[in-house]
């Protein structure tokens, strides 16, 4: 979860976003 949150950091708000989703996607 910390690695997502790293990436949302990171990138852009579009990219960050879908990054986050795909990370509740995939903890669901």
């Amino acid at each position: 979860m910390i690695i997502f949150i790293n990436f949302y950091q990171y990138h852009d708000n579009v990219l960050s976003t879908l990054v986050y989703l795909a990370g509740l996607f995939l903890s669901d």
